[in-house]
């Protein structure tokens, strides 16, 4: 089983056995499971699943948020012999029931009684009866404000047919059924997980990007294998290095960090929420963390209106000291020598200002990570600046995560890095990027066209991105094939880099660009609610039960805002009308992928009305 994430436990039992391997905050503390006790948690699951007849090669989905009895029940659905089959917890009920019809799983683990409702609430009877066991890791859910049924609190009687309740177990029940059965025949137990070879289905793990139903990516032990090697090697991983995680282990990002630091012998802390996950960075003090673009724009654009608020003195203070940052950091990223005065007025400023951005994150910080989405060069730099080393990677779930990433030996702003080690890659006559590597899946499950039309003869990988590298193999992503506007006119346009101009504004969470087959282009915006609030109490705005974005000096502030973005850009790309929506897009509302991607043409069905007033001559705020 060498070249298997059960061999990776195994061999950290062996060698690390009482280290720290699961961390979770509980009554205010962080407890910590070891190596040894996550091995005996994930075998007294594949124990407990065998029993349910689970065999070699059956799927076992997990509907649940990232907490430390995902990996326990992970590891013990891959020592079964098994195949993970993980969902978001924000897809529908109807998106549930297509997952599990496509990839036949024959257990379900889900975190509350609200998923186990949309687990049932879509699927057929023929679905239900298929079923061995839904098992819940917690009997209750609670809501801050009403949900849409007007409920404060779900419990699992409520949602649970009195017929269907013979399916439905604790998960404390399934673990100690299974601790009995593991303690009984062991032998038996451990060699299931041993049976497993590198070739053999890891996960099944279903993506549809931005559009279209998803589809199953195939990926093997062997694929992780290749990926977690990799990773361990370009960011120099070691047992002592801890993480902490708040992504959603449904996405391939947040389960390659979570393997790799199995690899590598090191602690994962699990956040308690997105939301906490800032808060408990000064607790856990993680040495690295993977996370998301808007997560590191949030706190940049944080930072930027504490700023502003601050009193005239303070201010200048501040925009000095980043000053410094900046110019400090355009130093040391160009390899050039940092004279005794800049490195005087670095130090002074970092004990002013620096600092105090970089604790944020804690006082350990090695590095961030940043995938899934591309990263604004500005945000990168204003980290940078204050020493937060932000490395951005790339890759998709097709590629068990990273192909590309950046280094902290070998790092380049504003691109994606190079590829990481076993990696090849070329560009296609458009511009395509392709790659070939061992962590390239093996398919997409009960698609061989789908598979076939990304995946040639010669194994590239065809990722459907828009690229460019430069002399030393640095990746820069411009935008997606699929996402290229053509306009009326016949001009291609990349919409992204627009939108993340936009996006650079503290007003403004999101911003979507249309304008496909048109003859101009237009923009979709939305405003941040924390932000705009600040904003209109510094100056000094009235509060109504009007929208912000039809207030007219809102307005003013961005059309301002949009001459800038226009100025530098053709006269082809340039915005001619922009609108403000009444709220901010959604992953609930399917606007948003669960990794909070823009699903384009999900927001033209959504918005249509306001897109076509935009083309009608209408005004709108």
């Amino acid at each position: 089983m060498s070249n298997t994430i059960v061999a990776m436990l195994r061999r950290q039992v062996t060698g690390n056995g009482e280290r720290p391997a699961l961390e979770t905050r509980v009554g205010g503390h962080w407890i910590a499971r070891s190596f040894r006790e996550w091995e005996e948690s994930a075998l007294c699951v594949a124990a407990a699943l065998a029993d349910l007849g689970v065999s070699r090669g059956d799927r076992v989905a997990i509907l649940s948020n990232s907490r430390r009895e995902w990996a326990e029940v992970d590891l013990g659905i891959v020592c079964a012999g098994a195949v993970v089959v993980p969902i978001y917890q924000q897809t529908t009920s109807e998106g549930v029931a297509h997952v599990l019809r496509d990839s036949g799983s024959v257990v379900v683990f889900a975190e509350d009684p609200l998923q186990v409702e949309k687990l049932f609430a879509a699927s057929t009877a023929e679905q239900r009866r298929s079923l061995r066991r839904v098992v819940y890791f917690d009997a209750r859910r609670r809501f801050d404000r009403p949900d849409a049924k007007g409920r404060l609190e779900v419990r699992l009687d409520d949602v649970v047919a009195r017929e269907e309740r013979a399916k439905v177990m604790a998960y404390s029940e399934l673990l100690e059924a299974g601790r009995r059965l593991f303690d009984r025949d062991e032998s038996a137990i451990r060699a299931r997980g041993e049976l497993v070879a590198p070739d053999d289905l890891a996960t099944i793990v279903y993506t549809s990007g931005t559009t279209g139903v998803a589809k199953g990516v195939m990926l093997s032990h062997a694929n992780f294998s290749a990926e977690t090697n990799a990773v361990r090697e370009v960011f120099g991983l070691t047992s002592t290095d801890r993480q902490l995680l708040f992504l959603p282990l449904a996405h391939i990002f947040a389960k390659a960090l979570l393997v790799s630091a199995l690899r590598v012998g090191c602690s994962t802390a699990f956040a308690t929420s997105v939301n906490a996950a800032l808060d408990e960075m000064r607790e856990v003090e993680p040495t690295f963390f993977g996370g998301v673009p808007r997560v590191f724009e949030k706190v940049h654009a944080g930072v930027i209106q504490k700023i502003q608020s601050e009193s005239p003195l303070r201010r200048r203070v501040a925009e000095a000291a980043l000053d410094v940052g900046r110019r400090y950091s355009e130093r040391v990223r160009a390899g050039e020598t940092v004279g005794p005065v800049l490195a005087a007025q670095h130090r002074a400023a970092d004990l002013a200002v620096l600092e105090r951005v970089r604790h944020v994150f804690g006082r350990k910080l090695r590095f961030a990570i940043s995938g899934a989405a591309p990263l604004s060069r500005e945000v990168a730099e204003f980290f940078h600046a204050c020493d937060v080393l932000i490395l951005e990677g790339y890759g998709l779930t097709e590629t068990t995560a990273a192909t590309h990433i950046n280094r902290p030996d070998a790092f380049k702003l504003g691109t994606v890095g190079q590829p990481i080690p076993g990696v090849e890659v070329k560009l296609a006559d458009d511009g395509e990027v392709l790659v070939r590597g061992a962590n390239v899946m093996s398919g997409y499950r009960n698609l061989a066209d789908a598979t076939a039309e990304v995946l040639d003869p010669d194994r590239w990988f065809h990722t459907g991105d828009i690229g460019a590298i430069d002399r030393e193999g640095f990746l820069s992503i411009t935008d997606r094939k699929k996402d290229l506007i053509v306009t009326a006119g016949g001009k291609n346009v990349a919409p992204q880099p627009i939108e993340r101009q936009f996006e650079q504004h503290p007003l403004v969470s999101r911003a979507v660009v249309l304008g496909d087959r048109r003859p101009y282009l237009v923009a979709l915006l939305t405003l941040d609610p924390e932000a705009i609030e600040q904003w209109a109490r510094r100056e000094g705005l009235a509060r109504t039960d009007r929208p912000w974005g039809e207030h007219p000096k809102v307005a003013t502030e961005l059309d301002a805002l949009v001459r800038k973005v226009n100025a530098s850009l053709e006269h082809f790309a340039q915005i001619k009308r922009w609108a403000v929506l009444p709220r901010d897009l959604e992953v609930d509302a399917g606007e948003l992928t669960p990794t909070l991607k823009v699903r384009r043409r999900a927001i033209e069905q959504r918005f249509a009305d306001r897109i076509e007033a935009l083309y009608g001559g209408q005004h709108l705020p």
